[in-house]
């Protein structure tokens, strides 16, 4: 692995121990020892950082580019040949510490491959009668078996599997079928993977479209990848600027990070120093509890939507410039109307930037503060509990045009409330919510982004059955709601 000249996003090995195995068909185990990564798996701050509200589009295309970084180090080596993960996946990434320069690496090389460069065989392709790698990751001519039972690996399945990778970054589930088996082949045989989620922007869907590509030779190189507009667009300029929120380098290791964006983050000049003290003193006073990086990030998306000059200690949003700023935020699929009136704690019709700041501080952070102001925004009288007719309006307020996404919430939250409900009141009290929250945190973003997170249901469950009769009836609901 030295040919990779050790690059940064490439987990370090250490030694490799061999011991006695009566089990093992070569009668031994062999253990390979790699530098330890503090900072856990990728998968793992993904969906903490899902689960706070904070991840997007801008920050998963800044760790892809620093994966994309390491498999062009592997495919191009130091030009004598090619290494082959042969198993790229999210299980397989890490982050190198817990520091604010953290940065993703690629690791496990248990099933890698070298293959030497020859003239003869210009993309490295190696064909083996065993498989390796992850099914669920394999690209088709990896995954099935040619006329003579060959499994074909080459730097092209490697892209595959980080279209694969990036698929699950960005829609938190699998393109294709977990189970191995005949509809997992035929699906990518076909390339026909799951539709995107309605977040997943346009260039998003053509970069993952283009890695998996059934036709090998159509994938980009890790290094064409690269050069990607929707990873060019987050990785240089100002948006580079946004990684230290994810927690990614700002500077040189393992990034496609311009240099003069590298050295504004570095090193700054007088302005940029006023600029931050200034910053520094509206945290302490609006924070409203975020961090200064989270602080940051939302006030200069206030900034764009009241104006660069606006007076932010002063200043108050209506609720279509809160609904504005949470787009901005990427912060979707929000019963709006209701979480504008719960943050309006003065009850003066307008947010102040502080009000904001704490309300955000409250919805990103999986608390009881959370699940308090999520019970709030369904309770709509204050009396302490919900009923369904407060469910009705929760459902009004935030109904779209999607029939099917309509369906599946008048089930499915129906479904929640009736099983918090355990007395069969006909309400479900803070405390039982509270109870529920404890056992499945998942509840309460569930109910706070109910246009986000029920979309998952229309594709994988559908409405899901629900008792008919007593005090909470899904079908009568549904029909009370259709009938206006």
């Amino acid at each position: 692995m030295d040919r990779t000249k050790r690059h940064p996003n490439l987990a370090k090995f250490v030694s490799v121990y061999e011991f006695p195995n009566k089990y093992a068909k070569t009668g031994a185990c062999i253990v390979h020892v790699l530098q330890l990564w503090e900072g856990g798996s990728l998968l793992e701050k993904v969906m903490g950082l899902i689960s706070k509200g904070l991840w997007n589009e801008v920050y998963a295309a800044q760790a892809f580019s620093q994966l994309l970084t390491a498999a062009r180090a592997l495919h191009e080596a130091d030009g004598t040949g090619a290494f082959l993960h042969c198993d790229v996946k999210l299980d397989n990434d890490f982050v190198s510490d817990e520091s604010r320069d953290a940065f993703a690496i690629l690791g496990d090389f248990g099933e890698v491959r070298w293959v030497p460069k020859d003239a003869s065989n210009p993309g490295s392709v190696v064909r083996h009668r065993r498989f390796v790698g992850t099914p669920t990751y394999a690209a088709p001519e990896q995954l099935i078996a040619d006329r003579e039972g060959m499994h074909t690996y080459s730097p092209a399945t490697d892209m595959w599997a980080m279209g694969v990778t990036l698929y699950c970054m960005l829609n938190q589930s699998f393109p294709f079928p977990r189970d191995p088996g005949r509809d997992l082949n035929a699906r990518v045989a076909a390339g026909r993977h799951y539709g995107f989620g309605a977040t997943v922007s346009e260039d998003a869907r053509s970069f993952i479209t283009r890695l998996l590509s059934v036709d090998a030779s159509k994938r980009p190189t890790a290094a064409e990848a690269l050069e990607d507009p929707w990873i060019t667009r987050a990785t240089t300029g100002d948006l580079a600027k946004s990684r230290a929120i994810f927690n990614l380098p700002t500077s040189g290791v393992g990034g496609s990070v311009a240099s003069d964006v590298a050295a504004t983050a570095l090193t700054l000049d007088s302005e940029g120093t006023r600029e931050d003290n200034a910053k520094k003193g509206l945290l302490a006073e609006l924070g409203g509890g975020l961090s200064s990086e989270q602080f940051s990030f939302v006030l200069d998306k206030l900034r764009e939507v009241l104006g660069e000059d606006a007076d932010m200690r002063a200043a108050e949003l209506n609720e279509a410039q809160f609904g504005e700023v949470m787009g901005r935020l990427e912060i979707k699929g929000l019963v709006t109307s209701r979480l504008y009136a719960v943050l309006d704690a003065d009850n003066s019709g307008t947010l102040s930037v502080n009000e904001l700041m704490s309300g955000l501080a409250r919805i990103t952070e999986p608390s009881e503060a959370r699940a308090r102001l999520v019970f709030s925004m369904y309770d709509a009288d204050g009396d302490g509990s919900v009923s369904i007719s407060e469910l009705t309006d929760v459902l009004r307020s935030c109904a779209t045009a999607d029939q099917d996404l309509e369906t599946v919430k008048v089930h499915r939250l129906v479904a929640l409330l009736s099983e918090m409900d355990v007395e069969r009141t006909g309400t479900v009290t803070v405390d039982q919510f509270l109870g529920a929250v404890r056992k499945d945190p998942f509840v309460a973003k569930l109910m706070l982004q109910p246009n986000l997170h029920f979309k998952r249901f229309v594709k994988v469950g559908g409405a899901g059955a629900t008792a008919s009769g007593g005090p909470w009836d899904a079908d009568e609901l549904a029909a009370a709601l259709a009938a206006e």
